[in-house]
């Protein structure tokens, strides 16, 4: 329609004409194909979200690492594009692409400070997140040898247990409090992330709205705790998918950073805090042999294509037009197909060979990752842009 090619253009896309456009059919695989319209509209839903409640909008984008992606992930914040990196190759890519304000989402490790000193000089506004004393001191102690400042959030455990500072531990008010009091690190404010929203029982909504309620009072406690004693905190932080695709009661929080909610998987489908029709994203991989005798078929994509990241539903990912097959089996570049129940046979006429299939993965962060190159499709299956995402550490 002539609002997308209007958002292609905007966004760097290229907007092919009916004539350029690539079938379905023309793509080698395996390959990692984008099913534009879900993809918008996952956008556009989560930044809805935020605004309805007033909140910063700063979504992960280690999803996909792409600033393509990213742009259409921060378009109703345009001005004021706030990101959470995984990598420092991230944070130096999505830089360089005109991002004003990034963290780089992981507790800083002292030997990367140049890095950081580095990308400030496109992005002022270079964060990264900090939990512990020992390295406070150590960045102070660079600071001060290199006539260097920097930005921080605290990283809040509230209950996934992965990292991040105890907010009912004395050490963890002492540590923001140095901080506050540095000379050589702006604070920033406290950032937390409910990963544990992922592990629940199969559609239990109410789970996950639990783990967003105890996040929230936990850091939005913390943050209280730390202004009697004369900190400012300026943001408080939380997200994960699950806990901001279900949630609307944000009290007290200032920002939210969801990530794999651009693209979703099967994974979130499973735990309900998303339909299998908002999974924006899928593997593509060809059908290379008939095996009837074993009621088998084989796939050119294996563990590098998909990850090894199993899902309760079953298998390796979900075939599109298939549901009663099942991707069972795969090894390092292959696949094998068959049907879930083993006593009814796999309908090999209507998978030939060289038919492309397009397979759902289980965890779209780990499947993207495999790939050096996005396809971008239209409602048609037709290719309209095909995106680079940044790789590396």
């Amino acid at each position: 329609c002539a609002r997308s090619l209007l958002r292609f253009r905007s966004f760097g896309m290229s907007s092919m004409n009916v004539e350029s456009k690539r079938s379905l059919d023309s793509i080698r695989t395996p390959a990692f194909v984008i099913d534009l319209p879900i993809f918008q509209r996952n956008a556009m839903k989560m930044q809805t979200k935020a605004k309805r409640h007033n909140l910063s909008f700063r979504p992960h984008v280690k999803t996909h690492k792409c600033y393509k992606a990213a742009m259409f992930q921060t378009s109703e914040f345009a001005g004021n594009r706030k990101i959470v990196t995984s990598t420092l190759a991230e944070a130096k890519y999505f830089s360089e692409h005109g991002f004003e304000d990034i963290l780089y989402g992981v507790p800083i490790d002292v030997r990367k400070l140049p890095e950081i000193v580095d990308i400030r000089r496109t992005c002022p506004n270079i964060h990264f997140l900090l939990d512990n004393q020992t390295v406070l001191e150590q960045i102070e102690d660079f600071a001060k040898k290199n006539d260097a400042v920097f930005s921080c959030f605290i990283k809040v455990d509230t209950g996934y247990h992965r990292a991040g500072v105890d907010p009912e531990d004395e050490d963890a008010a002492r540590l923001v409090l140095n901080v506050h009091s540095s000379k050589y690190i702006t604070l920033q404010g406290l950032y937390s992330h409910n990963g544990h929203s992922y592990n629940q029982t199969p559609g239990d909504v109410s789970a996950i709205q639990r783990i967003a309620d105890e996040d929230k009072t936990s850091i939005v406690a913390f943050a209280d705790r730390l202004r009697k004693l004369g900190v400012t905190i300026k943001t408080i932080g939380v997200g994960s998918t699950p806990s901001c695709s279900v949630s609307e009661d944000f009290d007290g929080i200032t920002e939210i950073h969801p990530g794999n909610y651009i693209f979703y998987d099967r994974q979130q489908a499973h735990i309900g805090c998303c339909t299998e029709d908002d999974i924006a994203v899928a593997v593509l991989s060809r059908v290379i042999s008939h095996y009837p005798s074993r009621n088998k078929i084989l796939i050119d994509a294996g563990g590098l294509s998909f990850s090894k990241d199993q899902c309760e539903s079953g298998g390796f990912g979900k075939i599109d037009g298939f549901p009663d097959l099942v991707l069972y089996k795969i090894s390092q570049e292959e696949g094998m197909i068959s049907h879930r129940d083993p006593s009814k046979p796999v309908p090999f006429d209507k998978l030939p060979i060289g038919l492309a299939l397009k397979i759902r993965p289980n965890h779209s962060c780990m499947a993207a990752a495999c790939f050096t190159e996005y396809h971008v499709l239209d409602e048609t299956n037709h290719v309209v842009d095909i995106w680079k995402p940044c790789r590396g550490w």
